[in-house]
């Protein structure tokens, strides 16, 4: 699959929005069983280490997809929230967090689709967009 994972990237001019694969190892040691690690590039990429931000493991569906959360502070929120934490932001903030022009939205999806049918290809179904929304 790697080929093809390579190729993919290839294929989208690099705009694919599947998370880079550097490395696949294998640790063995006397004291463990063998380990698999796979290092990855790291996907958040914000202007400041200190900035407040929003993180949202999104997924496109609304089934499941929402964190309980202990404080409604959304602004100093540590959690990983979801679809729905998202949907019921935008409304109590009554703002969209996020404001992507029309052209650029269209480029998202394509790609998006693009990476879903690479998946999909491979018989693998799960696919998540890490959002981080940066203040």
């Amino acid at each position: 699959m790697l080929d093809d994972y390579i190729d993919h990237i290839k294929k989208t001019d690099n705009r694919s929005l599947l998370a880079r694969i550097y490395g696949v190892f294998t640790i063995k040691t006397n004291i463990f069983a063998g380990m698999e690690v796979m290092v990855m590039q790291n996907t958040v990429k914000t202007q400041s280490p200190s900035s407040s931000k929003l993180t949202f493991d999104m997924k496109g569906s609304t089934i499941n997809r929402y964190t309980q959360l202990k404080e409604m502070d959304f602004i100093n929120q540590k959690r990983v929230m979801k679809d729905l934490n998202f949907m019921e932001i935008n409304k109590a903030m009554n703002f969209q967090l996020l404001k992507i022009p029309a052209e650029t939205m269209s480029d998202l999806k394509r790609i998006l689709n693009q990476d879903s049918q690479f998946l999909l290809s491979h018989h693998l179904m799960d696919y998540s967009l890490l959002l981080v929304v940066e203040s």
